[in-house]
């Protein structure tokens, strides 16, 4: 479970490539041909009871699930038809635990 949640959290770092998705909106172009090699996985994750805690160290970033539903402040909320994922994002070099729970 670990491993496919992995595979579909993606974080990227505020560079260039972020500017171009930002630009053009087009995801999966950019995905496909300029991001990779920003692409991070996550550092650490355990199961603790039903959630899934993801710890994750960066100064910025940004994580695209399935489907993008809010981003107000420093706070996130991700959410499809398996998963919830919500945190606070990372600040000046301080971790973020996200917790994601399956949903029923």
């Amino acid at each position: 479970m670990i491993g496919t949640l992995s595979e579909r959290i993606l974080i990227y770092k505020r560079t260039k490539v972020w500017d171009a998705i930002n630009r053009t909106h087009d995801y999966q172009d950019v995905l496909q041909k300029r991001a990779w090699s920003e692409v991070k996985y996550i550092n650490e994750a355990q199961i603790v009871k039903e959630d899934i805690i993801i710890h994750m160290h960066d100064v910025e970033f940004k994580i695209y699930y399935d489907k993008f539903l809010t981003e107000k402040d420093h706070f996130i909320k991700f959410e499809d038809s398996e998963y919830t994922i919500e945190g606070i994002k990372p600040i000046a070099r301080q971790w973020s635990v996200l917790k994601c729970k399956k949903r029923i």
